[in-house]
């Protein structure tokens, strides 16, 4: 947190990108409020709000979706229009804890009918204060073995499709900006499909360890996030 507020005050733009899609943005800014942290809509991108825009700027704006309502709230704000029956262009799944054998089977049938299947992302789990809930990449994974059908487009980490949207949005130039992260198989694995330098912090989730058994090795690693500024 300390090495977050501090970036914040430093002359260093730095750009929050989540894969969950539960939220909205706008939820998201209020969230990092609670935590002392202020920040604008436009520094806060989530799988969500990226799909959302991917799928206006495709002219897919007729969606079938299996997802929570700050997904819902995204793709409404971006001018897709959210169907449950006729006609559609796509497919959305997103994490969603109401996802049900009828939900899997409307969409289903849609993708067979040649809707364009879009994952949010392929989180396998998503962790609580506690213990671990199925992800997105769970519901992703039935429809996609029930249909024999791989996603058209997969928006979150490690995809590089959200990185490389941030990108072109803010016209970044590669070697000047670095993906910091505490997940190797999302974050720093994205960084290195999009072309870019990670830093992969050490926490919970990543240790030291975890880098001798693991093929992809990130460009820096930090026990404390401040020594960025060091």
């Amino acid at each position: 947190m300390n090495a977050v507020i501090k970036l914040r005050r430093s002359d260093k733009k730095g750009i929050f990108l989540s894969n969950n899609s539960t939220l909205s943005r706008q939820e998201y800014v209020k969230k990092m409020e609670k935590l002392g942290i202020k920040v604008s809509i436009d520094e806060v991108f989530n799988s969500g709000c990226i799909t959302a825009q991917i799928l206006k700027k495709n002219n897919w704006i007729r969606a079938y979706v299996i997802g929570k309502q700050g997904l819902l709230d995204e793709l409404a704000s971006a001018g897709v229009k959210v169907v449950n029956k006729g006609d559609v262009d796509c497919v959305v799944v997103g994490l969603d804890r109401k996802f049900n054998h009828g939900k899997l089977s409307k969409a289903m049938l849609y993708v067979k009918n040649c809707a364009k299947f879009v994952a949010t992302n392929l989180d396998s789990t998503l962790p609580l204060a506690k213990f671990e809930i199925p992800g997105a990449g769970a519901l992703v994974a039935a429809l996609e073995f029930c249909t024999g059908v791989k996603p058209y487009l997969v928006i979150g980490k490690p995809s590089p499709v959200a990185l490389d949207f941030i990108i072109r949005k803010y016209r970044l130039l590669k070697d000047e900006i670095v993906m910091v992260g505490d997940r190797l198989d999302t974050d720093v694995q994205a960084a290195y499909n999009a072309g870019i330098d990670s830093i992969l912090a050490l926490t919970s989730a990543a240790r030291k360890e975890n880098l001798l058994s693991n093929y992809l090795k990130p460009t820096f690693v930090l026990e404390d996030l401040l020594g960025m500024f060091m």
